[in-house]
């Protein structure tokens, strides 16, 4: 286990990764568009789930990422709003389950506020 911070932000973790499936579940999502794209051109499968808590999602994100077109792509909203998903969960194939109070904004992944504890187990990710 290890804890990933403003020096060993999520931001370059997941920018790092290649061939891999990442699933993200966060209650909101803005200004990362550019990290989507920056996965997706290394070849991973990503599935993203966002919550719509108060409507802070940015509708420009969700507009980027309706946008994109790519296979390796899987976008869906949880438009429950007050009882959509609050999670903030990073899931990475096979075995990495990054989990804290970091959601898929800008400032969520650069870490600066929020921590994240990343977990190597296979059992934790089943």
């Amino acid at each position: 286990m290890r804890i990933l911070n403003s020096e060993d932000s999520l931001k370059f973790y997941l920018q790092r990764l290649k061939d891999k499936k990442i699933s993200i579940v966060t209650a909101f999502a803005s200004g990362t568009e550019s990290i989507v794209k920056d996965m997706l051109d290394s070849n991973n499968e990503i599935e993203l789930i966002i919550g719509s808590i108060n409507s802070f999602s940015a509708p420009k994100f969700i507009d980027a990422v309706k946008m994109e077109v790519n296979s390796n792509l899987s976008f869906f909203m949880d438009f429950r709003y007050e009882n959509s998903t609050h999670w903030k969960l990073y899931l990475i194939n096979p075995n990495i389950v990054i989990i804290g109070s970091a959601n898929f904004t800008q400032v969520g992944v650069s870490l600066v506020r929020d921590t994240l504890v990343l977990i190597e187990s296979h059992t934790l990710y089943n």
